[in-house]
C-alpha cells in the first residue's frame, strides 16, 4: 500500500515487479475516476463549440475580406465541400488505420482554393479545416503542426501560376 506523498519510483532506479504493479494498480485506479468524472454530453458539446468558433471565424473572415465568396452560394458551397471532403478523408483513416493519418493529402485543399479564389483564402480554409480535424486524430500538435508547414508550402508552390488551366496539365 502506498500513502500520499509517498515516493514510489526514483529517477534512475530500476522497476521491479512490485513497483510495476503498484504503478499499474495507481493508473487503474486514475482511469476509474476519469470514467466517473466524465460526461460524454459535455465533451460532444465542447467539440461542437469549437468547431462552431472555427466556422465563425471563417465566415468572418470571409465576410470582411472576401464578400464576393461569402454572397455567392455556389462559391461557398465549394469552400464548405473542401472542408467536409477533408474531413471525411481524415475520419475514414483514422477509422481504417490512425497511424496513416498523415498521409491524407490534405494539401489538395488549399491548392484548389488556391487556383480557384486567392492565397489569403486558401490559408484561411485549410486553417479552418486544421482546426477541425485538429480534434480528431490521435497526435493532435503533430498533425496540425506538419499540416499547417505543408499547407502553407502548398499554397506558395503554386502562387505562380498565369493561367488555372496549367495546374490540370
Amino acid at each position: 500500500t502506498i500513502g500520499d506523498g509517498e515516493l514510489i519510483i526514483a529517477k534512475g532506479e530500476y522497476i521491479t515487479e512490485e513497483k510495476a504493479r503498484v504503478i499499474a494498480s495507481l493508473e487503474a485506479e486514475q482511469d476509474k475516476r476519469f470514467v466517473k468524472q466524465f460526461n460524454p454530453v459535455a465533451h460532444y458539446f465542447g467539440r461542437f463549440m469549437l468547431i462552431a468558433i472555427a466556422f465563425v471565424a471563417l465566415f468572418m473572415f470571409l465576410k470582411v475580406s472576401h464578400y464576393d465568396i461569402y454572397e455567392d452560394t455556389q462559391r461557398l458551397l465549394i469552400v464548405l465541400v473542401t472542408i467536409l471532403l477533408m474531413c471525411a478523408a481524415t475520419a475514414f483513416t483514422i477509422n481504417v488505420r490512425p497511424e496513416w493519418v498523415l498521409m491524407v493529402p490534405l494539401c489538395i485543399g488549399p491548392i484548389l482554393m488556391h487556383i480557384i479564389f486567392d492565397m489569403r483564402a486558401a490559408l484561411i480554409v485549410h486553417v479552418t479545416t486544421i482546426m477541425i480535424l485538429g480534434h480528431m486524430v490521435p497526435d493532435n500538435f503533430e498533425f496540425t503542426f506538419y499540416q499547417l508547414t505543408a499547407g502553407m508550402m502548398s499554397i506558395l508552390a503554386v502562387r505562380d501560376f498565369g493561367r488555372r488551366s496549367h495546374f490540370f496539365v
